[in-house]
């Protein structure tokens, strides 16, 4: 048998195995913030209504993983 290799040599720099549970938390900060956002435009005008920015919840900065490098 051949030995084994990546097909895409990017790894994370990271002391987490996963950001599955940082993931959750933002997307129930998000989920939060979009439904008290929605009830407070049914009052107004639904027209005008925009939509949160997901950097506007949370940081991709302050999750376990810090970021990806291409091993060469």
């Amino acid at each position: 048998m051949s030995n084994s290799y990546r097909k895409t040599p990017i790894i994370g720099h990271t002391m987490c195995e996963s950001e599955k549970q940082d993931k959750k938390l933002w997307h129930k900060k998000w989920r939060a913030k979009e439904k008290i956002n929605i009830n407070m435009a049914c009052k107004v005008d639904v027209d005008s209504y925009l939509s949160i920015q997901a950097n506007q919840v949370s940081s991709v900065w302050l999750m376990g993983k810090d970021g990806k490098q291409y091993l060469s």
